[in-house]
């Protein structure tokens, strides 16, 4: 009788490494991450071109090398996408590519000009 408890944990086990199995079978298809690092200054953006290609996971690092905070609004299909940094401080953004195109990001900060293109090309294409 002592051997009986032990029969519960043993079918568990064996659930448990089955359903391991199971789940590392699964194929996980996650899109392929770009980051893009952009800065910004007094003088604006550096670079003032951005590339990324649709499927893939796009972040931005949004630096403010600036003596004030800085923003960076960029117009995508879905609609105006915002970040925000303090003084030295860098800030992410992230969204999925999903839209062929060349879209705007730029300032919103008074005094301040900085803008620039990010260019959504097809998967593969050069």
């Amino acid at each position: 009788m002592s051997g009986v408890p032990y029969v519960g944990s043993l079918f568990r086990l064996v659930g448990l490494v089955g359903l391991l199995f199971v789940l590392a079978a699964c194929e996980t298809n996650l899109p392929p991450e770009r980051t893009l690092e952009v800065t910004v200054t007094a003088e604006g953006y550096e670079p003032q071109r951005l590339e990324a290609q649709v499927g893939e996971m796009v972040t931005i690092r949004l630096r403010n090398r600036d003596t004030v905070g800085q923003n960076l609004y960029l117009d995508l299909p879905s609609g105006t996408r915002i970040i925000a940094a303090d003084t030295g401080v860098d800030a992410l953004m992230s969204f999925p590519a999903r839209h062929v195109g060349t879209f705007r990001f730029y300032t919103a900060v008074p005094g301040r000009t900085g803008e620039g293109i990010l260019v959504i090309t097809e998967a593969g294409a050069q």
